[in-house]
């Protein structure tokens, strides 16, 4: 099994970073230019109206930075257990 590299850990930490500001970025972007996609769209049609850069702060940069980090950690995790599980049956009958 590989060790632990914490340098490669900060890598990972600081591309993840960047690939979520990416994203708020984009959805800033769309809600600025009302593109009328999934990036800009409220979640709910009760959302009540706010400026851009209120509606991009709630719908945008908060659950980027909060929700899909959490989200994404839990799935793929439950994805990586799956795939070791596999991987170890598949060992154990070869």
């Amino acid at each position: 099994m590989p060790k632990h590299n914490p340098p490669d850990a900060k890598k990972r930490r600081g591309f993840t970073l960047i690939e979520l500001l990416v994203g708020s970025t984009v959805m800033l972007v769309a809600i600025l230019g009302n593109w009328g996609t999934h990036y800009d769209v409220p979640p709910s049609p009760d959302f009540p109206a706010m400026a851009p850069i209120t509606k991009w702060l709630l719908i945008g940069l908060l659950p980027q930075m909060t929700i899909w980090i959490w989200f994404t950690v839990v799935i793929g995790g439950l994805f990586g257990l799956g795939a070791a599980a596999l991987a170890r049956r598949r060992l154990a009958t070869a």
